[in-house]
C-alpha cells in the first residue's frame, strides 16, 4: 500500500480531501445514481420475485441476500463491459492500479 521511492514513502492510494469527496460526491455520483436509480429499483424488483418464487415465505432474509448479491454482481458486470467497451480506462498492469467498484444498494 505504501511505496518506497529513495528516502520518500508514496501511497498506493488516492487521499481526497473532505472538499474533493464532497465534490465527487455531488458532481459525479449523486448524477450517475438519480439517473440510474429508477432502473436498479426495477431490476431489484425483478430479481427479489424471482427469488421470492425460489424460497419458502418463511426465508425472507434468503430473498434479501440472493437479490444483494446479484444487485452487487449486475455492478461487477458492468464495470467489466464499460471496461471492454473502452468506456471505462482499466489499468493494464496491478502495478499502475486496481479497479473498484462502487455499489451502492438501498
Amino acid at each position: 500500500m505504501i511505496i518506497k521511492d529513495g528516502s520518500s514513502y508514496k501511497p498506493g492510494f488516492v487521499i481526497f480531501t473532505p472538499e474533493q469527496i464532497d465534490k465527487l460526491r455531488e458532481d459525479i455520483y449523486r448524477p450517475l445514481m438519480e439517473e440510474t436509480e429508477s432502473i436498479l429499483t426495477v431490476l431489484g424488483k425483478r430479481i427479489s420475485a424471482m427469488h421470492k418464487a425460489d424460497f419458502p415465505k418463511i426465508t425472507k432474509s434468503y430473498v434479501d441476500y440472493h437479490t444483494y448479491v446479484d444487485l452487487w454482481d449486475f455492478g461487477i458486470y458492468t464495470l467489466m463491459y464499460a471496461a471492454q467497451d473502452k468506456k471505462l480506462w482499466m489499468p493494464e498492469k496491478p502495478e499502475q492500479g486496481t479497479p473498484l467498484t462502487l455499489v451502492m444498494i438501498k
